[in-house]
């Protein structure tokens, strides 16, 4: 009987891929250390163990200009072309590593930046030089000099970065492009490097090209040509396709949690329908029955993921193995992956903290019997993680079920995945035996183990403004857990992520890839953008000092703000609440105007307090630990680690 299709193996250039489900390019954080080969070989390994036959490196930049910042591989350094060369050595007997060319262009985070116009990125406080002809042809013969050092390694494949808004996209585009010689045509340049490239690893080495299916930038190219650029590069000699999606500085998320599963996928169908080689696809794709379904229905002939691999390295083996309800799912909340590449961090993973690093585990792990009382994020990870060691695990969670604040996250629009979470850590106490007593209270006098760990979590703040009696009100806690009646004007005391999120589940809903397209004209190609549309509820947010979203992820906090402009949330700030009536709220601001807000109801999201039982001095068996957002408040990210 064969297999099924995801782990059919395929063909590829002068190699075969163990099954259908490559990792895509990602990068670490972890070029600048001096065990970089080392610790990069490390987190792949573990990648290939799992099942991931064929991964590509974070973007390896071919020229010292191309460098996305200081913290990435050069080809042409010699440096790094030993570091290279023992990051092969340490992976090859594994699976096929495959390394990206690289070069930012107008993105780049250093001052020696180039482009193919003069025209500063909107997220990018440096203006690119323009590139001569001169510079061109170095810049083609510096691809394909890394194309040669990269087969000579021992690389098993290369892909060519031509997609999300980096140099050779940005000579794809005439918002980018504005010449006027030879390399006015858009995708002259691809071609070229891509015929070059292949005059050196030879027509067997697998050469990847990844272009953009929708660069999501209004006045970029249309359908019609990112079809002919995909058949020029198939005729140059590519050996396949990967398509990306969007730009950086595009105002249409793509990979963020606001973006229905496997949304973009129809861009890499529809360019399946016009080449012979094959077609990646990727983006927001994290779940087995995705994967079945793409491939089924031949939208695409392999499937890319990357941040999915960071929540769980085993996600092919559990797959392949009947046990996917093992997996530990990506939720697409990019707090510790993107969010930490843009601050030139390590990469980790919000679900799984220990994707990237190593730690060395405090006393706690020396004791026997240890009982944790609260089952959040802190709980349930320290749970797991002092079980794996052998450690008895006694797990006590005063609600009716596990999960803590993640069960209330996944009822706000775009965060369901949370429920997957919750899932996995389910799966992995019964797995690990730890012993989980939920609707059962902390009493530290009866506990008889060695430690205890008090991982009971935060409560809303009290907060007091006058008049706050005389009009309906609730915190954020309370309206999530029981969604009653909120009225048509709201008022929302705390702009900060927890308000935005309350914000956002009375205005927005729950999208299908078809009403996500709708929201941002996506359809149009050349014009998509988010689509103003009034909410059935007028909602206004207040924060008295600093800004409105402040505490989101820079990589996704601007969609949601801008989602909730777009169905015409108030954003208030630098004020005083002056006091309430029965009709609405009147503020001070900072100038000393005062503005008045009907409201018939108030969701109170003024921050959090620790949770701590008072009576913890009861515990005389031995050392209590406090976890989460017991120990400190934080963010879910700060949660998960804590919990290690």
């Amino acid at each position: 009987m064969p297999q099924p299709l995801p782990f059919q193996p395929f063909p590829l250039g002068n190699i075969t891929l163990p099954n259908r489900v490559i990792m895509g390019s990602m990068h670490l954080g972890l070029e600048k250390e001096s065990s970089a080969a080392q610790q990069m070989a490390d987190f792949y390994n573990k990648r290939f163990q799992g099942g991931a036959g064929f991964i590509t490196t974070g973007g390896i930049a071919v020229n010292e200009e191309g460098m996305g910042s200081l913290d990435f591989f050069q080809f042409q350094h010699k440096q790094h072309q030993l570091q290279l060369q023992r990051l092969v050595e340490l992976t090859k007997t594994n699976g096929f590593l495959c390394a990206q060319l690289f070069h930012a262009g107008r993105y780049a985070y250093h001052r020696n930046l180039v482009a193919p116009s003069a025209i500063r990125a909107p997220i990018n406080r440096y203006k690119p030089r323009e590139l001569t002809a001169a510079d061109i042809k170095k810049l083609i013969s510096d691809f394909t000099t890394s194309a040669a050092i990269a087969q000579q390694t021992g690389f098993a494949a290369i892909e060519i970065m031509g997609s999300e808004g980096y140099l050779l996209n940005e000579f794809f585009s005439p918002v980018t492009n504005k010449r006027t010689d030879r390399y006015a045509q858009p995708s002259l340049l691809y071609s070229e490097i891509m015929e070059s490239v292949r005059s050196v690893t030879g027509p067997g080495f697998p050469v990847i090209v990844r272009m953009s299916g929708i660069d999501l930038i209004a006045g970029n190219p249309g359908a019609e040509q990112v079809i002919l650029l995909a058949q020029a590069l198939e005729k140059a000699g590519a050996s396949a396709l990967n398509i990306g999606i969007g730009w950086h500085e595009s105002k249409v998320p793509t990979i963020s949690s606001l973006v229905p599963p496997a949304a973009f996928v129809p861009f890499a169908s529809r360019i399946k329908q016009q080449v012979t080689i094959p077609i990646i696809a990727s983006n927001r794709i994290n779940s087995p029955d995705l994967i079945f379904h793409i491939l089924q229905n031949n939208q695409a002939d392999l499937i890319s993921m990357a941040r999915p691999f960071l929540a769980d390295a085993e996600f092919i083996n559990k797959m392949q193995s009947g046990n996917a309800h093992s997996i530990n799912t990506c939720i697409a909340c990019n707090q510790a992956c993107l969010d930490h590449t843009f601050s030139r961090k390590r990469v980790s993973c919000l679900v799984n903290p220990l994707a990237n690093t190593t730690v060395d585990f405090p006393n706690i792990h020396t004791k026997k019997n240890i009982t944790i009382a609260g089952a959040g994020p802190a709980g349930l990870q320290i749970a797991c993680q002092l079980a794996k060691s052998g450690t008895n695990v006694e797990l006590l969670e005063a609600t009716g079920s596990i999960g803590g604040q993640m069960n209330l996250a996944a009822k706000i629009p775009g965060k369901k995945e949370f429920l997957d979470t919750i899932r996995y850590f389910r799966q992995e106490l019964k797995r690990l035996g730890v012993s989980v007593l939920t609707n059962t209270s902390l009493d530290p006098s009866s506990v008889q183990s060695d430690a205890l760990v008090v991982a009971t979590g935060s409560m809303p703040n009290n907060i007091s403004i006058e008049g706050l009696q005389n009009i309906s009100h609730c915190n954020y806690r309370e309206f999530l857990e029981n969604k009653t009646e909120t009225g048509k004007n709201i008022l929302i005391i705390g702009g900060g992520a927890i308000g935005c999120d309350i914000a956002y589940s009375l205005l927005a809903r729950e999208k299908s890839a078809e009403e996500f397209y709708q929201l941002y004209n996506i359809d149009s190609f050349v014009a998509a953008g988010i689509q103003s549309h009034a909410g059935e509820k007028n909602v206004h947010l207040f924060r008295r000092n600093g800004k409105i979203g402040q505490g989101l992820g820079i990589t996704t906090g601007w969609a949601l703000l801008q989602e909730l402009q777009a169905c015409g949330a108030g954003f208030h700030s630098g004020l005083s609440y002056e006091y309430f009536n029965q009709d609405g709220l009147t503020v001070r601001y900072h100038n000393g105007e005062t503005a008045f807000f009907p409201g018939e109801n108030v969701i109170l999201c003024a921050g959090q307090t620790p949770s701590i039982p008072h009576d913890l001095q009861k515990f005389t068996k031995g050392k209590i630990y406090l976890s989460g957002s017991a120990k400190n408040i934080g963010d879910a990210k700060q949660a998960f680690a804590d919990g290690l």
